[in-house]
């Protein structure tokens, strides 16, 4: 049986006609990151297309079930996609479209997807998608 999910990727003169539904979900999230970004700031990203904003839609409910938000990191000697935020009421069914995800991806010439997770999202990813691995620790000073 073949899924009715679908990773959709959003120009950045379309944001402006997604913002309404994306922003309450982006903004549950953007509060992990540790002050180091707010809502406008994620906004100006995405209209300028520094950031890119994906919308991971069911064709059969006809809803949205995640979004998210990436950039390109280029390394020395890789291409990275790195997600930077990840939300939404059915974040588990992102696995669905991840595998689009990972042909994009490569497409534009990454070897790797990364991301920056809190503890219970990199729980559930590696459980439902054990592709992802925990390679780092992020621990974080306020000084």
């Amino acid at each position: 049986m073949s899924s009715s999910v679908r990773l959709c990727r959003i120009n950045p003169w379309e944001v402006p006609f997604a913002w309404e539904f994306v922003a309450p979900e982006l903004e549950r999230a953007i509060v992990h990151n540790g002050g180091e970004s707010d809502m406008a700031d994620l906004w100006k990203a995405l209209v300028t297309g520094s950031h890119t904003l994906w919308i991971v839609f069911d064709d059969d409910s006809q809803d949205m079930l995640c979004c998210l938000t990436t950039f390109f990191h280029d390394y020395e000697k890789k291409r990275v996609l790195f997600i930077s935020l990840l939300a939404g009421r059915n974040m588990a069914r992102f696995v669905e479209a991840e595998p689009q995800m990972a042909d994009f991806a490569r497409s534009i010439g990454c070897t790797a997807i990364s991301s920056f997770v809190i503890p219970r999202v990199a729980k559930l990813m590696q459980r439902i998608v054990p592709q992802y691995k925990n390679t780092h620790q992020i621990m974080v000073r306020e000084i």
